[in-house]
């Protein structure tokens, strides 16, 4: 991957001055004669259709790439610009190609053999270690030590629960909090935390590989991603719910008996690994009916020593919250769905901070997960992603899969036309999306 595709490593954006006045002039630029105004909607694979008004067409009828529905509405105007028509062509084909003004993102690190921006800390778990081969150049490595028994632990950890390796930050990280509250906040707009949340919406970039002979402990505690939940809303949680507030995570379910011990402490690695997005939020007093909600990969689909490009767009509020994954440029998860817990005093919670973790049980083997390329800001543009949309093409539905009773297996075929351009099926569940489906490829559920 190319540096010029982080925004944190591009030069500074055009300015507005020059081009304003050309863009101005297309908008109130008239050709003579009669013109015919047209309507495009673009299928954007979501069912809603976006609106362009802004084409000019010369002729009546359909787009001949196919694409959208035209709708003609024939209007009359009159003038003699004809120069700044062509200007405003010649503006469109140039600048067409990307987004004209790229934001500023909020925060980025390159990881490369050390922190660039000093925002950044360890859990005092010993030096940090770097490898060489990053998405870019250098990359961070969190390193899991092994331990020979329950009770001979190779190193410390910041943790009682578990073996914990981390870089983190909790400044400016534009995950709900409302900067300046709480007791004694901090002028930079670094999380405390008892202060008090807000919605906000913040995308996310980050890599993520797993270094070879990588292996997850049996369960879930395997995190590799974490926005930490305030402290404030787990002693909220504790008293008036009696249950855990968890934080949104990326991590690594795992088959296997449970590891045992107090710290727990694993003598034979998980199987069948896979991804899931863990997100919390709701009432801290519904118990455990609102605690966490788990948006998994297929079973045994992790990917060894093979860098994810992980993109999360976050929306902050627990009442109007939403969360979009994206993994390698697939889309996983579209949700709306409480992003924030709300305490029993009214008001929110937040993340105190965000970071990239190796995050397991103590375990008689060791591990290790490197990390790069992190970015964050108010767009898709600011971190350097693009969402692409569909083309509109239908391809043929594959025969309907029922099933019945509590237990039941049926495999269903199906192709679609050469023809059609189609490249994936996403497949649902009661209306809940599970996984994209790329053709010639197999997908089991349960």
């Amino acid at each position: 991957m190319k540096n010029s595709d982080y925004p944190g490593r591009l030069a500074a954006p055009l300015v507005l001055s020059l081009v304003g006045p050309l863009i101005s002039g297309c908008l109130g630029a008239k050709q003579s004669g009669a013109s015919h105004a047209v309507q495009i909607h673009l299928d954007t694979g979501t069912g809603a259709k976006r609106s362009s008004k802004k084409f000019v067409h010369r002729e009546s009828g359909t787009r001949p790439d196919g694409r959208g529905e035209i709708v003609k509405e024939t209007k009359r105007t009159y003038g003699a610009n004809r120069r700044m028509m062509f200007a405003c062509i010649l503006a469109l084909l140039f600048f067409g190609s990307g987004p004209l003004f790229a934001q500023t993102p909020y925060g980025d690190e390159h990881f490369d053999g050390t922190f660039t921006v000093p925002i950044w800390h360890t859990d005092n778990f010993g030096p940090l270690q770097w490898v060489s081969d990053g998405v870019v150049n250098g990359a961070v490595r969190l390193e899991a030590c092994a331990s020979p028994s329950s009770s001979g632990h190779c190193t410390t950890s910041t943790s009682s629960y578990g073996q914990e390796t981390a870089v983190s930050t909790n400044k400016n990280t534009h995950s709900g909090y409302v900067c300046g509250s709480g007791t004694n906040p901090k002028s930079d707009c670094t999380a405390v935390g008892d202060g008090v949340g807000q919605q906000e919406e913040t995308w996310y970039r980050f890599h993520i590989r797993l270094a070879p002979g990588f292996a997850a402990t049996p369960g879930t505690q395997n995190a590799l991603f974490e926005f930490h939940v305030d402290q404030r809303t787990e002693a909220d949680a504790k008293a008036n719910g009696g249950v855990t507030a968890y934080s949104t995570i990326i991590d690594i379910k795992a088959d296997g008996p449970s590891c045992s011990g107090s710290p727990a402490w694993c003598g034979t690695p998980g199987t069948n690994p896979r991804l899931f997005l863990q997100v919390p939020g709701g009432p801290t007093s519904c118990g455990t009916a609102c605690q966490k909600r788990i948006y998994p990969f297929p079973s045994n689909s992790l990917l060894i020593n093979h860098w994810y490009d992980m993109v999360l767009h976050m929306v902050w509020s627990p009442t109007q919250g939403s969360v979009q994954w994206w993994v390698d440029g697939q889309k996983m998860v579209d949700v709306a769905t409480p992003t924030e817990y709300v305490r029993s005093d009214g008001t929110w919670s937040y993340a105190t901070g965000l970071g990239l973790y190796n995050y397991r049980h103590w375990a008689s083997w060791p591990s290790s997960v490197d990390g790069d390329e992190f970015i964050w800001g108010p767009s898709a543009a600011s971190i350097g992603f693009g969402t692409p949309t569909s083309t509109g093409s239908q391809p043929l539905p594959p025969t309907a899969v029922t099933s019945g009773g509590s237990v039941a297996s049926q495999l269903s075929t199906w192709s679609t036309p050469s023809s059609a351009g189609v490249t994936s099926y996403n497949v649902y569940r009661s209306s809940a999306f599970r996984w994209p489906l790329q053709q010639s490829r197999l997908f089991s559920d349960y």
